[in-house]
């Protein structure tokens, strides 16, 4: 008997993340993979973030890093998508190296190949190249939040049926 495939949606934002994370769900589901509320267990996360005020910047950071600590663990595809993605992506691809895939905004075709190319035996290589829409991104001259710089702690999340990673 196979163990099953975990995973697991981060969605920070606005009411249309969350219609969207909706949308990544069954994508995801429909590629084997079912749902837990416990992203220590889960074999894949999606982080679909916002990057618009600078607040829900350092959140979304932070909270891409905290769970990229879960790669020591049992996670093994970490997947981030969103409004932050799409305003920085390139800055994105070169500060945090440990997100497999970065998924432009509403770019669920490329989900659907990304989970279909998947190996069930070998992880993906970090920052793997699959297409992508809109890869010539222009870049911005931003204040993102990097993993070296000094931002508050992150404050835990109440949101219903979710359960974020600790800090590692």
């Amino acid at each position: 008997m196979t163990e099953k495939k975990l995973y697991t949606i981060i969605s920070l934002g606005c009411p249309k993340n969350l219609v969207d994370s909706e949308i990544f769900r069954t994508i995801i589901e429909n590629n084997g993979f079912s749902f837990t509320q416990n992203s220590k267990k889960a074999d894949l996360i999606l982080i679909n973030t916002c990057g618009f005020i600078k607040e829900a910047k350092e959140e979304a950071v932070m909270t891409i890093l905290r769970t990229a600590a879960l790669k020591k663990r049992k996670l093994k595809t970490l997947i981030v998508t969103g409004c932050l993605v799409k305003r920085y992506k390139i800055e994105l691809i070169k500060e945090i190296q440990e997100v497999d895939f970065w998924i432009d905004l509403k770019d669920f075709d490329n989900l659907d190949i990304i989970l279909k190319n998947l190996p069930s035996s070998k992880l993906p290589t970090p920052n793997s190249q699959l297409p992508t829409h809109n890869s010539q991104l222009p870049t911005h001259n931003s204040q993102l939040p990097t993993p070296n710089s000094q931002l508050p702690p992150a404050i835990p999340l109440d949101i219903p049926g979710q359960t974020l990673p600790d800090s590692a």
